[in-house]
């Protein structure tokens, strides 16, 4: 019996506090209708702070009126103004918001050479805007979606091609030609501990190569209709390491990796073998 009333009265509270948890308290009501303007606070000479519900009759000639809002209020000094004019060159616009229109980027810099800018022979943070965001991104358009954290993302040489590389351990390629995004190649990492670290186009964007906590980096192509995925092993000697940054070399020659270890590592492409490990210097 103790146990059955010890459960029946746990539930009752449990209803009590749902209840409770779902009904507003009187601040949060207090607090609509103050926004919503159902009721106003005077200042009264006798208790101090009194409630007025603002459809009630007052001979308080004292109590002060909200201001009614316009929502469509008539900006036409403002936007006349000298100031709203030059907000609007300094950020690269016309007088009516647009983008300025007509400019020619290679005009511009034959003006700064020849000191014909409009600041001083400088360009004016008008130009400057003008010309970021003709090059700058300042726009979003989901591309893809994952189920898992991407942790690399880089364009090749040509920006032909856009890399990324995920958790789930596949390395996707696409076809960013002509301003498409169009699934290429997926390529299904090998070796990987925990998630793929760092990735890098060839020179000459055939190949690609990704790290990831192993003592091995590994080689792919981009093209073909046949699949290379070689193992490049870096010889550290230390069973926990990672490169976490690998490049190649201008030639296409080398590949050189800086590991978790502290040194530097040159693996020849020619010879097929680690040639080079030397201890970096910190610096503090």
């Amino acid at each position: 019996m103790g146990s059955r009333n010890t459960s029946t009265g746990g539930q009752s509270s449990g209803r009590n506090d749902e209840t409770g948890e779902n009904e507003p308290d009187l601040a949060t009501v207090l607090a609509y209708l103050l926004r919503s303007g159902q009721i106003r606070l005077i200042q009264s000479e006798d208790s101090g702070i009194e409630l007025l519900h603002a459809g009630s009759d007052s001979d308080d000639d004292n109590v002060e009126c909200n201001p009614e809002v316009d929502l469509n209020p008539d900006t036409s000094k403002i936007d006349a103004s000298e100031l709203k004019q030059e907000m609007l060159r300094r950020d690269g616009l016309t007088h009516d918001g647009k983008p300025l229109t007509g400019y020619s980027i290679p005009a511009l810099l034959q003006q700064r050479e020849i000191g014909r800018c409009r600041s001083h022979g400088r360009f004016s943070k008008a130009d400057c805007s003008m010309i970021s965001s003709n090059y700058l991104p300042n726009k979003i358009h989901m591309k893809a979606r994952y189920h898992h954290k991407a942790f690399c993302g880089s364009y090749s040489e040509s920006g032909d091609i856009f890399l990324t590389a995920c958790q789930d351990q596949n390395i996707r390629l696409y076809d960013t030609r002509n301003g498409g995004f169009q699934l290429l190649k997926t390529i299904r990492a090998r070796d990987v501990g925990w998630s793929i670290l760092d990735t890098a186009f060839s020179p000459d964007g055939n190949y690609l190569m990704y790290s990831s906590w192993s003592e091995w980096i590994h080689l792919c192509n981009v093209y073909g209709d046949h699949d290379v995925h070689d193992a490049l092993d870096l010889e550290p000697g230390d069973s926990r390491f990672c490169a976490f940054s690998i490049q190649f070399s201008s030639d296409n020659k080398e590949i050189l990796a800086g590991a978790n270890d502290g040194c530097m590592y040159i693996y020849d492409r020619e010879r097929n073998e680690r040639t080079t490990k030397h201890q970096a210097n910190y610096i503090t």
